[in-house]
């Protein structure tokens, strides 16, 4: 029996999330990508298209509104996303807004919703 029937793993395209949606695909979990594609690839998840539990879905972890109906059934949430160092130099106001309102968004959504488990990785970026 799984531990869960519905994910969600925002982040998906990249790196590591692309490679935790796969895992929980495999397992029979229905997973839902959610990334905005600044850094993340469709290439990393274009194998899972047309399996039957696998939604990906182009949205900003900034946009509550757009989240809100993600949440539905969602039993864990993985959160991958997080804006790289560059961005950090590079818009500070940007990254303040992916990091901290972007998560608050997911946490709001994930207690308003009833989720059950929320896993949140951060990024390298925090170690310098």
């Amino acid at each position: 029996m799984l531990p869960f029937r519905k994910a969600l793993v925002t982040g998906g395209a990249g790196f590591i999330g692309s490679h935790i949606v796969e895992h929980l695909v495999s397992m029979g979990v229905h997973t839902v990508s959610v990334d905005n594609y600044f850094a993340g690839k469709r290439e990393n998840l274009a194998h899972l298209n047309g399996l039957n539990n696998f939604e990906e879905v182009k949205c900003d972890i900034t946009d509550f509104a757009s989240l809100k109906p993600l949440f539905s059934d969602i039993d864990v949430v993985f959160h991958q996303a997080a804006s790289k160092k560059t961005i950090c130099l590079n818009d500070p106001r940007r990254d303040l807004e992916i990091n901290a309102e972007g998560t608050f968004n997911l946490l709001e959504l994930a207690r308003d919703t009833g989720v059950s488990k929320f896993v949140h990785a951060s990024t390298g970026s925090v170690y310098g």
